[in-house]
């Protein structure tokens, strides 16, 4: 349903919340559009403030209008626009509450303080600091001057936490940026490349005007000389061009001193009685390993493996009489956690299904050996795979190095001709006395003693061994030149006017 300029509001005045949790679906189309997404750019003097104070102070009277109460305005204030603007609302009758910060983290926390506040609108004047801010933080954690291709994936990545907040909060958000040249290079009439402007753009990321529903750029429109006799010689207008309007209602459309009501086609198109939605972000990361694979390559990896485990059981004979059925299911539940072709093909974690195929292979031969003794009588393979997997295990941390407990340490290797072969096999717990004898001869006696825990008397020549140096560290605060108090804390949404 469509409304006025107004919002649906609830018995506190907060802007009621219908959340949509799930959408992956073909549903009826609905207009779900509650809430104001504004962008205003523009250069220097051009009124962005100012305007954005007047579409900020029309949304609150809607809103007083339809519930009879004032909500108030939050402002996310990077320069001092809000200190000129608090007179347009004071006029008005509605608080202007300010957040003095240019700091990205302040603004992702910026409009769930300006919800808690009872703001039903809110003004980032300008994001074109907060952005300038995320870039130089970055340079700085990398250590570097200027970025390269290679710099945006992440900055873009950090930067959509504020385009989610911006689109997704229930609130209506007017964003004001700076404009800055847009250029290309033309081939003059001497055949040389020139570079030249083709138009404006937000300073901000370079994909942010996709965002805002309705984009307004602020300009000086000059006066003709007529006019000026009849406006005491002013020399240009504000004025401002719709640059994009997705109700398609204000396209290209231009607004002299640019009002509220101007705005009005795109502010009924609102769907103030209905329920908002909350777009879902997708998760797709289960597409993708830490190690980049894509599915694609683990569907290869996935059907190799199941061709590894038929080709396990052509190989040792296991055939398809009933027996041989009933132990194909049995060893594929031990090992897989199910014995279901579906699940097997598309379900079962890769990295489980790949250790059940090692296992498999690891135990085949002994399990038919026991299947084949138990002569159709009942037969389990249960023990004789979890020896298998209990020596898949020591195989796995012997390969890595890690044998972190005497359990694991295999002593018998460490006796006999075999001792000059197996010591290279690093060591990261501690050994057992009796292997740590049986190798002394390689070891020498110094490092035997140090495994051991005795200590070998010290030489004469030996000069004493200096005491180990305790570091130092001082539990004194760092300590910084008291701010002066008269300034708004930083972060924070406070009262002003």
């Amino acid at each position: 349903m469509r409304g006025t300029a107004g919002i649906n509001h609830d018995a506190r005045g907060r802007a009621a919340q219908t959340e949509v949790k799930e959408m992956a679906e073909l549903v009826p189309a609905k207009n779900r559009i509650k809430y104001a997404k504004v962008g205003v750019y523009g250069f220097g003097g051009t009124g962005k403030t100012y305007t954005s104070a007047l579409i900020a102070i029309g949304l609150l009277q809607a809103t007083e209008k339809r519930t009879e109460k004032k909500m108030k305005c939050a402002f996310f204030e990077t320069e001092v626009g809000s200190d000129f603007a608090m007179r347009q609302f004071e006029d008005a009758g509605y608080e202007l509450m300010v957040m003095y910060s240019r700091s990205f983290r302040d603004l992702l926390d910026f409009f769930d303080k300006a919800r808690s506040a009872d703001c039903d609108v809110v003004i980032v004047d300008s994001v074109t600091h907060v952005w300038r801010d995320l870039v130089n933080g970055y340079l700085k954690a990398k250590n570097k001057k200027r970025l390269d291709m290679i710099d945006w994936a992440p900055l873009k990545e950090e930067w959509a936490k504020f385009t989610d907040k911006f689109l997704q909060s229930q609130i209506h958000a007017i964003i004001c940026g700076r404009a800055g040249n847009v250029y290309s290079f033309q081939e003059n009439d001497e055949g040389k490349k020139e570079v030249i402007t083709v138009g404006t753009k937000m300073k901000a990321e370079g994909e942010f005007e996709y965002e805002p529903s309705l984009v307004l750029e602020m300009f000086k429109k000059d006066v003709e000389k007529e006019t000026r006799a009849r406006t005491g010689d002013q020399v240009y207008e504000v004025a401002c061009i719709v640059l994009k309007d997705r109700a398609h209602k204000l396209d290209s459309k231009m607004f002299i001193e640019p009002k509220y009501e101007d705005f009005a086609p795109h502010w009924d198109y609102l769907n103030v009685d209905g329920e908002s939605i909350t777009i879902k972000e997708s998760d797709t990361s289960e597409m993708f390993k830490k190690d980049g694979e894509s599915y694609y390559q683990r569907k290869i990896k996935r059907e190799r493996a199941l061709e590894d485990l038929s080709n396990i059981m052509t190989k040792h004979g296991v055939g398809t009489s009933m027996a041989e059925k009933s132990l194909r299911v049995r060893l594929a539940e031990e090992c897989f956690g199910t014995a279901n072709k579906v699940d097997l093909e598309n379900t079962v974690d890769l990295d489980t299904l790949e250790y059940g195929v090692r296992l498999i292979n690891d135990s085949i031969q002994e399990i038919l050996d026991a299947f084949g003794q138990a002569k159709g009588g009942t037969f389990d393979p249960k023990p004789i795979i979890d020896d298998h997997r209990e020596h898949l295990r020591l195989m796995d941390r012997e390969a890595n190095g890690i044998i972190d407990d005497s359990d694991d340490f295999d002593e018998s290797k460490f006796t006999g001709a075999e001792a000059q072969e197996d010591i290279a096999l690093p060591l990261t717990g501690p050994p057992t006395d009796v292997a740590i004898n049986s190798i002394a001869g390689l070891l020498g006696e110094e490092t035997r003693l140090e495994l051991l825990g005795e200590t070998a008397e010290p030489s004469e020549a030996a000069a004493p061994e200096a005491p180990p140096q305790e570091a130092v560290v001082s539990d004194t605060p760092e300590t910084r030149e008291p701010g002066d108090d008269t300034e708004p804390v930083q972060g924070e949404l406070i009262k002003e006017g």
